[in-house]
């Protein structure tokens, strides 16, 4: 499976912490972030259309450039910025204009539009804070619900999140606080 759907997460972290009512736990749901459930991932797995296949491919592209993109941070760290840009150029592996979209981005946004883009990651953050609602009414205490960073989703012609590209909306990031203190 490609992602983790959120009622196995909500799962999983009603079991953790039955296991261990005294520790503190993060749970980390995949959605809002692709794939979007609402494009072929099914209850029980995921449908192999051809759009999926393609997804799937320009998905293992993506995975490919944000590794690329992890080493060029790393270099930036070590090497300084300056010298990992004209390093990338030398090997052509630099971002070109920080414009690089996510494959799977690009092919929803031609296949579809900006608009149901939108709806599908809408649609994904509604699964994701379903399974919290559900966390809320069962736990107790206190629950965060956050980001571990925003998602461009059209604004100045970007899509995704480039971890390269330092754009206020990645940066932004909801803080929610929820307390349950029936239990």
């Amino acid at each position: 499976m490609d992602t983790v759907l959120p009622k196995k997460i909500g799962k999983e972290t009603r079991k953790t912490k039955a296991r261990n009512p005294k520790k503190r736990l993060i749970s980390h749901f995949m959605q809002p972030h692709y794939p979007y459930l609402n494009l072929g991932i099914a209850k029980g797995g995921i449908s192999k259309s051809k759009s999926f296949v393609k997804e799937q491919s320009e998905r293992e592209n993506w995975l490919n450039k944000s590794l690329k993109n992890l080493v060029g941070r790393i270099g930036d760290e070590l090497l300084g910025r300056e010298r990992m840009v004209k390093y990338g150029r030398w090997i052509n592996k630099t971002l070109k204009g920080g414009n690089e979209t996510a494959g799977n981005i690009s092919y929803i946004i031609e296949n579809y539009g900006e608009e149901k883009l939108k709806g599908f990651y809408r649609k994904n953050l509604e699964f994701a804070l379903k399974e919290c609602q559900k966390l809320s009414d069962r736990l107790p205490g206190k629950i965060v619900i956050t980001a571990d960073h925003g998602e461009l989703l059209g604004e100045d012609g970007k899509y995704s999140h480039p971890p390269t590209l330092k754009h206020p909306i990645l940066r932004e990031v909801p803080w929610f606080e929820v307390s349950n203190t029936k239990k």
